[in-house]
């Protein structure tokens, strides 16, 4: 929880650094954020889903004591990820968009 991180920032008078944040597109990921997609398995694409969770995450961590977040995971494909993608990265995906709205003023 937030109580937690916040907690453990006053504690210590350092902001708090969330060192990963971040799911898959897939459907159903959010019963089990922290565990990808089995590829055999003939995952189906939510993306929305993605993009959606994101932004709550991030809603969640807007605090002047959050020092920064952590999104896993860019590829170094500029062509990585897309609407079929069903792993964690959000490129060329609406939860890019949801990125590039909040951190680069791209809305």
């Amino acid at each position: 929880t937030t109580r937690g991180l916040r907690s453990l920032s006053e504690r210590h008078d350092l902001p708090v650094l969330v060192l990963e944040i971040g799911l898959p597109s897939a459907r159903g990921a959010e019963h089990h954020p922290w565990q990808g997609p089995d590829p055999s398995a003939g995952a189906a694409p939510d993306l929305p889903l993605q993009a959606a969770m994101l932004d709550a995450w991030l809603d969640h961590l807007d605090h002047a004591w959050v020092g920064g977040v952590l999104v896993w995971y860019w590829y170094s494909d500029p062509a990585g990820g897309g609407a079929q993608d069903v792993d964690f990265t959000v490129q060329n995906k609406p939860a890019e968009a949801v990125l590039r709205c909040r951190w680069g003023n791209q809305c």
